[in-house]
């Protein structure tokens, strides 16, 4: 966790745990502000709603029907799931089209990217990046790229 940031589900608590157990082995401790405690941002972002972990599977339609009880790798799993959905969700698609509200007449019009001023790099790459490239494709199972 060096360097990193923690997501938590309800980081005050599990973070006294923590830091109790990393005190006894003399090591540094946690500090809450490297953590993201996906309770206070379900709160947030979902006021008045429940925020429990399996609250927020169900109303993010994250299957549970493997959480027999808790388990750490399991809960991990689930929680980054719940915590994409409440950063904004998966991207289900990729959409190039620009919306522009146009408050007065209430109507949405939907237009084209501008591609005028667009700079385009030519490459060239050499024989170890080739080989390279090929050995990482043989790597990938049923890769597109090998048809």
């Amino acid at each position: 966790i060096k360097g990193g940031v923690l997501v938590i589900h309800n980081a005050k608590f599990d973070i006294g745990f923590l830091n109790s157990e990393l005190k006894m082995a003399n090591m540094p401790l946690i500090e809450i502000q490297k953590t993201i405690d996906t309770v206070h941002l379900a709160r947030e972002k979902i006021p008045g709603a429940a925020a429990s972990l399996d609250a927020l599977c169900k109303r993010f339609e994250i299957d549970l029907s493997l959480r027999e009880k808790h388990g750490a790798l399991l809960d991990a799993k689930l929680l980054a799931e719940v915590y994409l959905q409440l950063t904004g969700g998966r991207q289900s698609s990729l959409s190039l089209e620009q919306e522009h509200t146009d408050k007065s007449k209430k109507v949405i019009n939907k237009e084209e990217p501008k591609l005028d001023n667009l700079t385009f790099i030519e490459a060239t790459l050499t024989e170890q990046e080739k080989e390279e490239h090929t050995e990482m494709i043989n790597k990938i199972n049923s890769s597109l790229w090998l048809k």
